[in-house]
């Protein structure tokens, strides 16, 4: 239980050492769940903060559902990135990468109390920028799990993000158009 714990501290202290530790001994069910929790919590808090966005946050689903659609969405993404990674010359595991980019996630974790704390004080725009830093930070933690899990430069961990970034925009846009001409098909 130690090493659970002392992985999300030492994500947020010492992350290029965690994410290092990550590539030696991954721990892909505890990144799975870190990943989870701390989306589900971001994903509930930011649509209850739909009066203070400027645009509609979407429809929402059930918390089931939501729980669902972020397990298949981070190891979609997680795929996505490994494939990109591999190809740009990391060496590193899908597993590793699964505990890693999981353990990123880890300041999302902060949000429910920051949530809390500015609705208590009736100010909720603090919560959408507390959301928005937790997502910088996060983000930033995903190249530094790049780096180290694939043994990429900075750069490289960087284009990653972003090949897989496109990738993921083609394989959505090539599936809606696949929707589309079955939708077509049936209609005529």
């Amino acid at each position: 239980m130690e090493r659970y714990w002392r992985s999300l501290v030492d994500v947020l202290v010492a992350p290029v050492d965690a994410f290092r530790r990550m590539r030696d001994a991954p721990m892909p069910l505890f990144g799975l769940l870190v990943a989870i929790v701390a989306q589900t919590v971001l994903a509930l808090g930011t649509n209850s903060l739909a009066p203070a966005l400027p645009v509609d946050p979407g429809p929402t689903l059930n918390p089931v559902s939501d729980v669902i659609g972020t397990f298949v969405a981070f190891l979609v993404g997680v795929g996505v990135l490994h494939v990109s990674a591999r190809i740009l010359g990391g060496t590193g595991s899908l597993r590793a990468s699964i505990s890693g980019l999981g353990l990123a996630m880890t300041p999302g974790l902060f949000f429910a109390p920051i949530y809390v704390v500015a609705n208590l004080w009736g100010a909720g725009g603090i919560a959408l920028v507390a959301s928005v830093l937790l997502g910088m930070w996060g983000l930033l933690l995903d190249v530094i799990a790049i780096r180290e899990v694939y043994e990429l430069s900075t750069a490289r961990s960087i284009g990653t993000l972003l090949v897989a970034l496109v990738g993921l925009a083609l394989t959505v846009i090539a599936f809606a158009l696949l929707i589309g001409l079955i939708a077509f098909a049936i209609s005529l």
